[in-house]
């Protein structure tokens, strides 16, 4: 009967310390797309969040693709499965949520979350990831 408590309690206190491990690290936040292309290579096959601006001339809406543009760089987004919402167009700073990876020498995000909105409410998510 000892023996079972102790085991239970090691269990408890294995799982207490995982629990607090995943709820402690912090999320990453979003990354321009500058960040994310000065190393490419370092979030090849990540999820990442990246945002950016839709460049102008670049939605192809038969394939899905559109280019994400920052100051310096682009990347290819594929639209898949994700739906875009009524206030999606071309001009327009975005958020896109996906899998990072090289597609025919292009880095291309595969899009599974595409947000449309105001640049100001994605600086206040990566302030308060930052300091909570």
């Amino acid at each position: 009967m000892e023996r079972r408590i102790r085991l239970l309690w090691l269990g408890a206190v294995i799982v207490a310390s995982l629990l607090a491990t995943l709820l402690l690290t912090p999320p990453e936040g979003s990354l321009s797309v500058d960040e994310v292309m000065f190393d490419p290579d370092q979030r090849k096959g990540d999820s990442i969040s990246v945002r950016g601006i839709v460049e102008n001339g670049t939605y192809n809406s038969s394939t899905g693709v559109f280019t994400l543009s920052g100051e310096q760089h682009g990347m290819a987004v594929k639209i898949g499965a994700s739906q875009l919402s009524a206030a999606f167009s071309e001009g327009k700073t975005i958020l896109v949520t996906g899998e990072f990876s090289q597609d025919g020498g292009v880095w291309t995000i595969h899009a599974e979350d595409i947000q449309v909105g105001c640049p100001s409410k994605y600086e206040a998510a990566e302030d308060n990831a930052a300091t909570g």
